[in-house]
């Protein structure tokens, strides 16, 4: 366990622990093979396995962290990935902080340079490109919104609803407006 690194008293150990709302993680493996649903299975019986034991292993360790003595709660810090894309330069500073290191203007710069442009914007700065590593970080957090069907939404609402609740996230409930609304973070 990485925490092991960390019980010594001569290490200065921080742990960022970087998560993910699931309905925007787990569609993902499935459209690379790594769960799938049976054709004509309507229950959808893959993305409701893949979701409770993604859910079930994330949540035992937030429990695993909520239950750790406070000398080693302090050195870990949970982060929310949507939250980094919604506003780098403040996430950044925030991780910054916690680690105890000094900013780098160059670091923030790029940072702001990668996360605000569009794709189109990447084509025209840097010409054709197999790969854009440039897209607005928020636009790219929430895609999930609009791409992935309500009925795999829900089911992962279903079986990640207490590790939702327990990294910040606010079902949709089956709203649409909710869903497709940017403006409203969930």
């Amino acid at each position: 366990m990485i925490l092991n690194a960390c019980t010594s008293r001569d290490v200065d150990c921080k742990i960022v622990f970087l998560v993910r709302d699931p309905r925007a993680v787990l569609p993902s493996p499935k459209s690379v093979g790594f769960y799938s649903d049976a054709t004509g299975d309507f229950s959808r019986r893959g993305t409701r396995l893949y979701s409770y034991w993604r859910c079930k292993e994330t949540k035992e360790n937030l429990e695993i962290i909520r239950k750790l003595d406070d000398s080693l709660k302090n050195s870990i810090k949970l982060q929310r990935y949507e939250d980094l894309a919604l506003n780098p330069l403040k996430a950044l500073t925030g991780l910054y902080e916690f680690a105890g290191l000094s900013e780098l203007e160059s670091v923030k710069t790029r940072l702001n340079e990668t996360t605000r442009k569009t794709r189109g914007d990447c084509n025209e700065m840097d010409g054709e490109q197999v790969m854009c590593t440039k897209d607005d970080a928020w636009v790219a957090a929430n895609r999930w919104r609009w791409k992935v069907h309500p009925q795999e939404i829900s089911i992962i609402e279903q079986y990640c609803k207490e590790t939702m609740r327990l990294m910040g996230y606010t079902p949709g409930d089956m709203s649409s407006e909710l869903l497709w609304n940017q403006a409203i973070p969930i």
